[in-house]
């Protein structure tokens, strides 16, 4: 699923941002992981913050609460 992109230009202020993900049937593309940028103002940005690799446990649907969002507050608190 490379190159899979979801992207915002408003320069309003986010208190939070939801995706939701549905993973393909195809079990050809094995584990996975979000990987996201997150920019605050032109020179306060952060690229690539990566998720934990999440692994296919089963066909079923899932939902998967990741600490990538979390993370991604601590790093950029006044982002939110």
């Amino acid at each position: 699923m490379e190159n899979s992109t979801v992207a915002q230009a408003s320069e309003a202020k986010k208190t939070k941002v939801q995706l939701t993900w549905e993973a393909p049937n195809d079990s050809r593309y094995g584990d996975v992981y979000f990987s996201v940028s997150v920019v605050q103002d032109y020179t306060t940005f952060w690229v690539q913050v990566n998720s934990s690799t999440l692994r296919r446990v089963s066909s079923a649907a899932a939902v998967c609460s990741s600490p990538l969002l979390l993370l991604i507050g601590l790093l950029a608190p006044s982002v939110w």
